[in-house]
C-alpha cells in the first residue's frame, strides 16, 4: 500500500514498500536486471510538477540493515533518501559512480 507525501513545492511522492518478488520484476521489465534491488524510482515529471514513486523492498532492506549493522528504520530512511538522490539525478550504475 502507497504512502503518499507532498511536498509544499509542487511535488508528489509515492512511496510503496514492496516484497523482493514484485520488486524482482520491475527490476527486469524496466532495467532488464533479473534480480532483486533495494530501491527503484520511476520519475513521472512534468515542467510545473514533480512526481515520482519510490519502491523499497522490505526483505532487501531488512536483510541490509542486519549486513550493514543499521536498525530497520535506519536503513528504509537510507534507501528513501537513496531514491530522492536518484530522482534528483545522481547515478550510481557505474563503478565510477558508486564511489562518488
Amino acid at each position: 500500500m502507497p504512502v503518499v507525501g507532498v511536498c509544499p513545492s509542487g511535488c508528489n511522492l509515492g512511496i510503496i514498500f514492496t516484497s523482493d518478488r514484485k520488486i524482482q520484476q520491475f527490476n527486469y521489465q524496466y532495467r532488464k536486471v533479473n534480480r532483486p534491488t533495494d530501491v527503484l524510482c520511476f520519475p513521472y515529471s512534468t515542467k510545473k510538477i514533480i512526481k515520482a514513486d519510490i519502491f523499497i523492498s522490505v526483505e532487501t532492506a531488512r536483510h541490509q540493515a542486519k549486513q550493514y549493522r543499521k536498525s530497520f528504520e535506519q536503513e528504509i530512511l537510507f534507501l528513501l533518501i537513496h531514491g530522492i538522490l536518484h530522482l534528483l539525478g545522481w547515478r550510481d550504475d557505474t563503478d565510477k559512480s558508486r564511489i562518488a
